[in-house]
């Protein structure tokens, strides 16, 4: 079929056939950074897909992204269920035979018995820390340099928030987002960062760093300037590899650091995006302080903030990774899925089900619906239509009677 047509070839591939001007394919596939791999390793399906999104442009919510997490717990809530935080799971209870689901097992040793638990942890978290090993028979690769055929953690980066004194409008800030890159060859320059080691990506010129997201989430709410007058925010992302940073995943608990060398490179790092950020907004007409420490606030995360704080392998920003292994019939159909065969009651949720970003994971979530609660269309359910249960699917006031989210 034309999906499988389209999976098997990459983003680059399909340009050189349409056209040989490099800065209209630069054009075409400049917001990669949406789904995390370049041209010449994603699936064009990937690229169609991001693009299709933004057509007709998007939604911001008024607010922040925030409100989105309130509505969903006030939702849940509602239907009789409960949102735990600060609660992080310890495994997923299996029966004595070591195949079904009895439940979950908290960190503090609390057990919540349940004859189905959804999980959008992610593949990764879900397979090898939540289950037993040798569970679910799926090659994980160790990291992006992986092997035909295995599934393996996306990419990652630096993100830094900054916080001005005054409003977009005074500092002539753009009301679109920005995608920076060092020339028309998207791919060549990513590359060449993911093969530098740590000393030499300190060394590099702030223009070689390609991609740069820039964000202005200020410019979108429109509770904003109600919220937080004379104030403006910036999100800024700039694609790194993880193991930069991986010799500081220890963590010092009584000092709650990383290291103070962490902190240096993650600062130096900050100034050298944030200086090409200044250069380009700049020659646009922006009015930025030339260097952090003239900001109102900054904060620096790095892939050791995504993995702390996400619990994603290798600070991975978009769970499983969208390149032509995932996307490959026998992975595809096998399994990014919402059931789990070898291990009856455990259902998984959320974008590695789909693809990534919010309004994949609500597919990844209704696809899940659909066969938690054993019907054959989950378009129904948005419908709000109501529908004959299975002998399994339990349900009450639209909310499972019986079931445990991780």
């Amino acid at each position: 079929g034309g999906f499988h047509k389209w999976s098997r070839r990459t983003t680059q591939q399909v340009l050189e056939k349409l056209t040989k001007d490099k800065e209209l394919q630069a054009l075409l596939a400049y917001n990669w950074g949406d789904y995390g791999v370049t041209p010449d390793r994603s699936p064009f399906v990937c690229q169609a897909f991001a693009a299709t999104h933004y057509l007709n442009g998007a939604y911001y919510p008024n607010g922040g992204p925030s409100e989105i997490t309130k509505r969903v717990c006030k939702m849940i809530n509602n239907c009789g269920g409960k949102v735990l935080v600060s609660a992080p799971v310890k495994r997923i209870m299996l029966d004595k035979k070591g195949r079904k689901v009895e439940g979950v097992e908290m960190m503090d040793g609390n057990k919540i018995k349940a004859k189905k638990v959804v999980s959008d942890a992610g593949f990764i978290n879900t397979f090898t820390k939540l289950l037993p090993p040798d569970t679910v028979n799926i090659d994980f690769a160790k990291d992006d340099r992986a092997t035909y055929g295995k599934l393996h953690p996306s990419t990652t980066g630096i993100n830094l928030f900054v916080g001005l004194k005054g409003d977009h409008k005074s500092l002539h800030l753009p009301e679109s987002q920005y995608w920076i890159y060092l020339s028309n060859e998207l791919s060549e320059a990513t590359r060449k960062i993911e093969k530098m080691s740590l000393d030499e990506g300190l060394k590099m010129d702030p223009r070689d760093f390609s991609p740069i997201f820039v964000g202005i989430p200020s410019t979108k709410d429109k509770s904003w300037s109600r919220e937080h007058p004379d104030k403006t925010g910036l999100e800024i992302i700039a694609f790194v590899p993880y193991h930069w940073f991986k010799q500081y995943e220890s963590f010092n608990k009584e000092e709650k650091t990383h290291g103070f060398e962490y902190e240096t490179v993650k600062r130096q790092l900050a100034e050298k995006v944030w200086a090409r950020v200044v250069e380009v907004l700049g020659a646009a007409g922006s009015q930025l302080p030339t260097n952090l420490d003239e900001v109102d606030h900054f904060e620096v995360g790095s892939p050791i903030s995504f993995k702390h704080y996400y619990q994603s392998e290798h600070g991975a920003f978009y769970g499983l990774d969208h390149n032509l292994n995932r996307f490959e019939a026998r992975n595809f159909y096998l399994r990014p899925r919402p059931e789990v065969p070898e291990v009856p009651g455990l259902f998984m949720s959320g974008q590695d089900i789909t693809g990534d970003g919010f309004v994949n994971a609500m597919g990844g979530g209704l696809l899940c619906a659909q066969k938690v609660l054993g019907i054959r269309n989950p378009i129904s359910l948005l419908r709000g239509e109501e529908h004959q249960e299975d002998e399994d699917a339990q349900s009450v006031q639209g909310g499972l009677l019986d079931g445990y989210s991780v």
